[in-house]
């Protein structure tokens, strides 16, 4: 129960009086806050955004886009309803999959690259989990996110992947904008190219293993089949697919294309000196007025200040 005390206490003119009389404590947590702030900022490690635009192939006209959306349906199991959404989804999902991911790791062994202090670099091994543990605290912040310690695996790497890749569809169009933000501003450039050209080979391989489950399926057809128009049907079906396997074999058939090369920005996009600023300041303020008005022991102990006060004050009268 609130004492009498306490009410007058946290009357808002009493209250203003107290903070007024308080104010070299507010203006120190604020200083104090600023100064933090600027310790982060100038400690932090700067981190680039690198991004690219893609679009689907050149080959790809309005009339066969639904059917390539069907076939990307098909592959990532995926129902095709609006193309755009669907679209977007798939390109999400097949970028940042598995599949994806275990083509660039065979390819450039990108988990080495993305978690360099979980890696022994001179004994080409990675590190048990006591040599990881002073580099994780230090700055191996993608080791969080891994859920068990020893070699990562590809499962892993999508995770870092799907985490730090961020896609965006351009208003009104079939483009997207894929960034990627990392300390290391080459490194995100080469990613991103490596990141399209395995998603463009996964999708090619993968389109390619189905059209060959499918000219299996008829080859075997035809060997039963006795009537010969149904026999037509099926050779031309199998010449269809057959032409199709050999233009996916020649690398004709593109999930996506770049646009626009990647390129990275120039400036950091963290830390941000000004806004870290700007919360420091708040923080600091706040924290002064919380500390100004309660602290060392809560309302009982303030209210008690404040009675000490104003008999002072009336005292000096």
């Amino acid at each position: 129960m609130i004492t009498d005390a306490q009410r007058e206490f946290l009357a808002p003119g009493n209250l203003l009086r107290l903070v007024w009389a308080r104010k070299a404590l507010i203006f120190g947590t604020s200083l104090a806050g600023i100064l933090v702030a600027l310790l982060m900022a100038a400690t932090t490690t700067p981190l680039y955004q690198a991004f690219m635009i893609i679009g689907p192939p050149d080959s790809m006209s309005s009339s066969t886009g639904n059917s390539v959306l069907n076939q990307l349906g098909q592959f990532t199991g995926i129902q095709v309803e609006s193309p755009e959404e669907s679209q977007t989804q798939m390109y999400r999902l097949l970028l940042g999959g598995t599949r994806v991911a275990a083509e660039m790791e065979n390819r450039y062994h990108l988990l080495e690259q993305m978690l360099p202090d979980a890696w022994n670099a001179d004994e080409k091994r990675w590190k048990e989990r006591n040599e990881v543990r002073l580099g994780l605290i230090a700055n191996s912040k993608e080791m969080l996110g891994l859920l068990h310690w020893g070699k990562p695996t590809v499962t892993d790497l999508a995770g870092l992947l799907s985490s730090k890749i961020v896609f965006t569809q351009l208003p009104k169009s079939s483009f997207f904008r894929v960034a990627y933000t990392t300390p290391n501003p080459q490194q995100g450039v080469q990613l991103l190219s490596q990141l399209n050209d395995a998603a463009n080979h996964v999708y090619s391989q993968g389109l390619a293993d189905e059209t060959q489950e499918q000219i299996n399926y008829i080859d075997q057809m035809l060997r039963t089949e006795t009537r010969q128009n149904v026999r037509d049907a099926q050779t031309r079906q199998l010449d269809l697919y057959s032409n199709r396997l050999v233009a996916l074999h020649s690398g004709q058939s593109l999930l996506a294309q770049i646009v626009q090369p990647p390129v990275v920005s120039s400036t950091p996009v963290w830390p941000r000196p000004s806004l870290m600023l700007l919360l420091g300041a708040v923080i600091g303020f706040l924290a002064g007025l919380v500390a100004a008005v309660f602290w060392p022991k809560g309302l009982s102990r303030a209210a008690a200040n404040w009675t000490h006060l104003v008999n002072a004050g009336r005292g000096a009268k």
